[in-house]
């Protein structure tokens, strides 16, 4: 979601006002995917009336222009705005939709199709104080109304947005004068109400958001599936359901960057190390767990917590959860801690979530897609997984390819970044865009670049007014980070693309003694008809070659792996005599797995030290 701090009094760093174009390379062709396939075919399965979603019907009865009952998910509203966000991204016309979601609109500004269905049959009240994604709807519908307004002008949305928020504030008035606890599942509106205040300048918007953290500390006997356990000013960790944290952390610092509430930053602070520190996939996932239990509370009254988060280094493989949207939901987090302060770790975790899970979250063609993203695919599990294993073309919570949707269309928006006097480098991609500084400084600037398959990045500036600005360059984590100043009209990065092993903390069990091989932001994986049993060398080399995946070209690499004749096939079984035999492997981007058959695949390798020859 595009987001604009330019005027938020505690923003060191925004996102630039005008389009970033891209021009080549591999966000380029991700973005086409979305553009070409991806948008169309959920479009598609939401416009179908006869669907499980057919969300568009959903309106139309919610509208009183057709007969019928509410189908689909109680969210899928939501996940509807997400999608027709991406659509405005890429300049579709959504005038339509936009019209049908202002006919279904209440008279008092409440809008989410299944209840208003339902309370016109008696079957159910709206907004009751169990929120039932009401507010997750609402979110979404102003994050979608402001990007919309901001591209086109046309405040048909904009005013369905505000409409809604009214109605929040005065339902949030009304439990603060209470002291009524109140709080909303998979909060979206955080972030919602903030870009809502931002694009139209009405303080009560920002008061709505001060409200809604507020009434969070009313809660009592709370759970981690909603963050509210504890205190939000007493979090110091990750805990609990992963999408609906991201999306709070990354309300509570809209809220810190319009109110400069030092407590939040801690709060914000110690919870993004905690993240990056303990609890993320090295592709980027995040909410290991398919269900948890809370670490808070005694053992025996211990509360479930689903797609959790789980202790500290509790990273399991096969088994890993990594919903696509609390990927997404850290992206939004660690966007506005760069505006919060410009330090390149954050654009570091994007990138990372970027390239590996985001892009492996939607095959190359863009028409299949998964839920949870695991890091080690056997033949078969002697358990139940309740997601497919292998990417669909749909699956009853869709949420994620909506969400990914807008993401891909607007990772342009994440390339450059600005302060007063300074234009910060974000992802690198290959793209031209037009730069204004709130110092007056103007300018063009083309970035052209193969990133991240080669490391080299030039930079043209042209048609520059003479005032002068500063070009920060961040060099990528893993080409040892930090920013570096960039001067001249066509100055060049340059960064080492070798590829190399990276490893686990010791307390990371599954992955003690195994490496992964990366080479620059791209995590690489092994897949094959049968992963186990094998080994790879330290002193393995490699050789890069170009590969075609379905039409997407990536770098493999080949190296020798050693295979064990045997493993066991028993819980436990006294060790024999295993032969070992040398074979050629071919690695691929993680990105690229599952897109031809069904293969085993591993992230991580059994590592055997080998003494240099």
């Amino acid at each position: 979601m595009t987001v604009d701090t330019s005027r938020s009094p505690y923003a060191q760093t925004a996102q630039l006002a005008g389009p970033v174009q891209t021009t080549g390379g591999l966000v380029h062709t991700r973005r086409t995917a979305a553009r070409d396939v991806m948008i169309p075919h959920v479009l598609s399965i939401y416009a179908d009336k006869d669907s499980f979603f057919h969300e568009v019907e959903n309106f139309r009865i919610a509208a009183g222009e057709s007969d019928g009952e509410f189908r689909g998910n109680v969210y899928g509203d939501g996940d509807f705005y997400k999608l027709l966000e991406g659509c405005v991204c890429f300049g579709m016309d959504i005038s339509e939709y936009a019209a049908l979601i202002s006919r279904a609109q209440e008279a008092d500004g409440y809008i989410s199709t299944k209840q208003i269905i339902a309370s016109r049959k008696g079957l159910m009240q709206r907004h009751t104080d169990q929120d039932d994604f009401e507010e997750y709807n609402f979110g979404h519908l102003f994050t979608l109304a402001c990007v919309h307004y901001r591209a086109t002008r046309d405040e048909t949305l904009l005013n369905v947005a505000r409409k809604a928020a009214d109605y929040l504030y005065n339902r949030y008035l009304k439990a603060i004068n209470e002291k009524k606890a109140m709080t909303a599942v998979c909060p979206s509106h955080y972030m919602g109400l903030a870009e809502l205040y931002r694009t139209t300048g009405e303080k009560r918007y920002l008061d709505a958001l001060k409200m809604a953290i507020k009434l969070r500390e009313y809660v009592e006997n709370g759970t981690d599936d909603n963050q509210d356990a504890i205190p939000l000013r007493q979090q110091r960790s990750m805990h609990g359901h992963a999408v609906r944290a991201t999306y709070l952390y990354a309300g509570v610092a809209d809220l810190y960057l319009e109110t400069g509430d030092g407590e939040l930053l801690g709060v914000l602070d110690s919870c993004f190390e905690n993240l990056v520190n303990t609890k993320m996939y090295v592709t980027g996932g995040l909410g290991a767990l398919y269900t948890g239990a809370s670490p808070f509370g005694d053992l025996i009254n211990s509360k479930r917590v689903h797609q959790a988060f789980g202790y500290e280094y509790q990273l399991p493989n096969i088994t890993a959860y990594n919903e696509t949207c609390a990927s997404i939901g850290g992206v939004f987090w660690a966007q506005r801690m760069f505006a919060i302060r410009p330090d390149p770790a954050y654009i570091d975790f994007i990138e990372r979530v970027v390239y590996n899970l985001a892009f492996a979250a939607v095959n190359v063609k863009g028409d299949k897609y998964f839920y949870e993203n695991m890091l080690r695919r056997t033949e078969k599990v002697d358990y139940f997984l309740m997601w497919p294993r292998e990417r669909t073309d749909s699956f009853k919570c869709f949420c994620c390819p909506t969400n990914l949707s807008r993401f891909i269309a607007e990772l342009p928006h994440y390339a450059f970044f600005t302060s007063a006097d300074t234009l910060y480098t974000g992802l690198y991609m290959a793209c031209r865009t037009h730069v204004e500084l709130k110092n007056g400084a103007r300018f063009d600037i083309e970035e052209t670049t193969d990133y991240p398959w080669d490391g080299e990045i030039r930079f043209s500036i042209s048609n520059w007014n003479g005032v002068p600005f500063r070009l920060m360059a961040r060099v990528p984590g893993f080409a040892g980070g930090g920013y570096k100043e960039l001067t001249g009209t066509n100055p060049v990065l340059s960064f080492d693309m070798t590829p190399f092993f990276v490893r686990a903390h010791p307390k990371l069990e599954e992955n003690e003694s195994s490496v992964c091989v990366q080479r620059g932001p791209i995590v690489y994986c092994l897949e094959d008809k049968n992963v186990q049993g094998v080994y790879i060398p330290s002193n393995a080399r490699f050789t890069e070659r170009r590969k075609n995946v379905c039409g997407e070209e990536v770098i493999a690499l080949e190296t020798d792996i050693y295979r064990l004749s045997s493993v066991s096939s028993a819980l436990y079984e006294r060790l024999g005599k295993v032969g070992v035999s040398k074979e050629t492997a071919e690695l691929i981007p993680y990105f690229a797995w599952d897109n031809s058959g069904f293969q085993e695949m591993r992230v991580w390798l059994p590592f055997r030290y080998e003494t240099e020859k």
